[in-house]
């Protein structure tokens, strides 16, 4: 749900994150974005995402949003994220 935002307003991503054998998370992590598929009611969105791990192997993931501006410098320059936490191996 977007409420007054604008799809444009915002990017959805995935949050890749290796697991070693022994299940501690490693410093290892991909990002891959989601794609508005289709609006829902009252300015909501279903995204998709076609993922490619680089590796085999257990990865923890989650699902972040972040303020869009292609004039940030920096994706998360706004500190602003919202987080949907996700604890089984994908």
């Amino acid at each position: 749900y977007l409420g007054e935002l604008d799809p444009s307003d915002v990017k959805v991503q995935v949050y890749l994150q290796y697991q070693d054998h022994a299940g501690e998370q490693d410093t290892h992590y991909e990002i891959y974005d989601m794609k508005f598929a289709k609006k829902g009611e009252n300015n909501s969105y279903h995204c998709h995402a076609k993922i490619k791990p680089s590796n085999s192997g257990k990865y923890r993931y989650t699902i972040r949003v972040l303020p869009y501006n292609p004039n940030l410098s920096n994706p998360v320059e706004m500190g602003m994220a919202k987080w949907y936490h996700k604890s089984e191996s994908a």
